[in-house]
């Protein structure tokens, strides 16, 4: 049985099937770089919102000045390092250059025409190996 995640989005709930995309049927690789690039080109465009609460986070951590311009550049020139399909979100890792630091990002792609950095932060290293692997619990 097909579930639908959204106007544009269904698959079927067995982990290793394909997944259908606006009438195409993909594997999860292809349906992840469609989803990334479909992401990725939002923000290109102009074509996103970045939340109060992604601001004030990334403030907090030492990601500014110019916050909102480093957030953007996070989206863009990122890696996603997971994905949470059920929610509709990823999470994107960047190395901000100028100042060496490490950036995580979640954005909610639940809107099309917008997706939205609902969060941003500095990864601690106790909880991440090289920011981008998830440490496992003890």
């Amino acid at each position: 049985m097909l579930q639908a995640l959204s106007k544009n989005f269904i698959h079927q709930p067995n982990p290793s099937s394909n997944w259908v995309l606006q009438g195409r049927v993909m594997s999860r690789q292809t349906l992840k770089l469609a989803l990334n690039e479909h992401v990725r080109k939002r923000f290109i465009d102009g074509e996103y919102a970045i939340s109060d609460h992604a601001i004030i986070e990334a403030r907090k951590d030492g990601i500014e000045p110019r916050t909102v311009e480093k957030l953007e550049w996070v989206a863009i020139n990122g890696e996603v390092i997971e994905e949470y399909v059920d929610r509709e979100r990823v999470l994107i890792y960047a190395v901000l250059k100028e100042e060496n630091l490490p950036v995580h990002i979640i954005v909610d792609y639940s809107l099309r025409e917008e997706p939205v950095v609902v969060t941003a932060y500095v990864p601690d290293s106790k909880y991440w190996l090289s920011y981008k692997t998830r440490k496992t619990r003890k």
